[in-house]
């Protein structure tokens, strides 16, 4: 992929999209942008956003295949381009690249218990992560149907914060107008 450019729709000037997410052409105020992720849009809707702050891509190191000696020279250096070792004269090269990132894994668990020619189970649990669409990251969520009992349970706790956001516990006949208690029409 090219260097990251965004073009007004327009006018076409490159202009860059800052991380704020303001996206208006410096030389016409236009706000009238597509984005795209592909080199081959054209040109007035050509727009790849690149945060300011990203970290520069990683260099390979190029050591001596034989020595492991680290050498100053580019890895896409041509064979007839390259410097022989200074240890052994090769022109063998090893190349190492360092990627690193960021994994985060999220889980819950779901539990019916049924009775023997029942229709909806007696005892319902969910815990674990839910993300919550509202506030766009993960929740902790304990939800209990109790049907024998007649008990609904649910605390939806921010992980982050520790802060309880829903803490319901109530009579299952009461609980109406969320969820799948809601009325069907």
């Amino acid at each position: 992929m090219s260097d990251p450019t965004a073009r007004c729709r327009d006018r076409g000037a490159t202009r860059e999209i800052p991380v704020d997410g303001t996206r208006q052409c410096p030389e016409c105020g236009s706000v009238d942008v597509v984005l795209h992720d592909f080199d081959e849009a054209a040109a007035h809707e050509f727009v790849v956003l690149k945060a300011r702050d990203d970290p520069p891509e990683p260099e390979p190191v190029v050591t001596c295949k034989a020595w492991g000696v680290k050498l100053q020279e580019s890895a896409s250096a041509p064979v007839e381009g390259r410097q022989p070792c200074p240890n052994c004269g090769s022109l063998e090269r090893h190349f190492a690249l360092m990627l690193e990132g960021k994994v985060s894994v999220k889980s819950s668990l779901d539990l019916k218990a049924k009775g023997v020619g029942r229709g909806k189970p007696l005892m319902e649990v969910k815990e674990g992560d839910s993300l919550s669409i509202s506030r766009g990251r993960w929740m902790r969520v304990l939800q209990i149907v109790d049907r024998r009992n007649n008990r609904y349970r649910k605390v939806v706790t921010d992980p982050e914060t520790g802060e309880v956001l829903r803490d319901v516990d109530e009579p299952l006949t009461d609980h109406t107008g969320r969820g799948d208690a809601r009325r069907k029409p």
